[in-house]
């Protein structure tokens, strides 16, 4: 994943799943996030990317994850740092050696700059018998999100080829691990600014996928 709490919006569901099953997950982001415009409780003084850090360690013991890594490239710099970046990819893997890659599918679902990189580079890196899994959103009707960093102007997220239906467990983890990242969600309730995002794509009980 590219930042701390990506993990969270779009796939904690089938992370707690899986950890809860006894199968093995590495996460690894890219970057502490240090770059976010939302600092929800954070007090003067508070260094972000400490903070998000920490944040991270609280989401994966939510979600029964151990192995996990919160790595220093910059927030914003994944795409000039692509020999760095690959050279990570390829060294987890053939550490981890994994069944399955997941990673955000290529319009980087709100099109973020390093969502789109770090999905470029994943796709380049993953080959057979290795199976690359997109995390992706459904259609909804009204316009798709675009980041205000975005590259792009329009935002077209692969149609997912199929949907996790989180169990009421699975549901209540997620929704724990997205209040972890206290600073990009606060509290995470109905007057949350990023809830309208979860109800418009059913994101709190389903979770949405496609093989590359």
């Amino acid at each position: 994943m590219p930042h701390p709490d990506d993990e969270a919006v779009f796939c904690s569901g089938l992370l707690k799943k899986l950890t809860e099953n006894d199968i093995s997950v590495k996460l690894i982001t890219l970057t502490s996030g240090e770059k976010s415009t939302l600092v929800f409780g954070l007090e003067p003084g508070d260094d972000l990317a400490s903070t998000r850090k920490i944040e991270q360690k609280n989401s994966c013991e939510i979600l029964g994850i151990t192995d996990y890594e919160v790595l220093t490239i910059p927030d914003g710099g994944l795409k000039s740092k692509e020999r760095e970046v690959k050279d990570i990819i390829s060294r987890q893997i053939d550490i981890f050696k994994p069944s399955h890659v997941v990673s955000l599918e290529p319009d980087g679902i709100y099109g973020h700059p390093d969502h789109i990189a770090l999905s470029k580079f994943v796709s380049e890196i993953v080959v057979n018998p290795i199976k690359l899994l997109y995390v992706t959103i459904p259609p909804f009707k009204e316009k798709r999100p675009v980041s205000k960093m975005s590259e792009k102007s329009a935002i077209n997220p692969i149609t997912p080829e199929f949907c996790l239906e989180l169990k009421n467990t699975e549901t209540k983890a997620k929704i724990a691990s997205l209040r972890a990242h206290r600073t990009q969600f606060g509290a995470f309730d109905s007057n949350s600014q990023a809830f309208g995002f979860f109800q418009a794509t059913k994101l709190l009980d389903h979770e949405y996928f496609t093989y590359r």
